[in-house]
């Protein structure tokens, strides 16, 4: 059933449905769960960030709401599931440009003065 915004579909539902996509396909970039949000009917979007816990000058996503941002944080408390850097590239190629400077190499651990975007990706482990 195609939830609706008179019939919407739960953060728990939302879960469940994200975890399956990630374990299926063993990782996902935040363009992909944007996509599964619109397929599943899930309202994601806002005007919320998503920081790094351990680096609040690094976005990990932006746009969303607090719902989308709990969904995606319950995925992170479970040790099967962890952020991991991708090529930004990958998000360039799906028509994503930052509007925040991309941080330098692959180091999520500088703290910048300004907001930095990494290009992060949620992968399974089995």
């Amino acid at each position: 059933m195609i939830k609706n915004k008179n019939n919407p579909i739960s953060k728990e539902t939302a879960i469940v449905c994200l975890k399956n996509y990630i374990s299926n396909k063993k990782g996902a970039d935040f363009l992909d769960i944007e996509m599964l949000f619109n397929q599943i009917g899930f309202d994601y979007k806002g005007t919320y960030y998503l920081f790094m816990i351990n680096n609040p000058s690094i976005i990990a996503w932006h746009g969303w709401n607090m719902d989308a941002i709990y969904v995606v944080e319950k995925i992170l408390e479970d040790k099967k599931y962890s952020l991991a850097l991708t090529p930004a590239i990958l998000y360039i190629f799906k028509g994503f440009i930052s509007k925040h400077p991309v941080i330098e190499g692959k180091d999520i651990n500088t703290n910048y003065d300004t907001f930095h975007w990494a290009p992060f990706k949620i992968v399974f482990k089995e």
